[in-house]
């Protein structure tokens, strides 16, 4: 499964792919993040966790560059 990232900003959702593939069996949608831990799957969610903080890095600087 290739792996998306989503987020919604005044109410208008994006989506985007990432360069990123996830076996489905391996994913837990809930909390997304790979389930199970190996190697393969450690390195899928430290990937999914610096994509997680690059986006939260540019809403910040969005939120402060509004403010000004």
């Amino acid at each position: 499964m290739n792996g998306y990232a989503a987020f919604t900003v005044n109410k208008e959702r994006f989506r985007f792919a990432l360069k990123h593939y996830v076996k489905i069996e391996h994913l837990d949608v809930g909390r997304g993040h790979s389930r199970i831990k190996v190697q393969e799957v450690k390195e899928t969610n430290d990937y999914l966790e610096q994509v997680k903080f690059t986006i939260t890095t540019y809403y910040q600087q969005l939120q402060i560059a509004r403010e000004r």
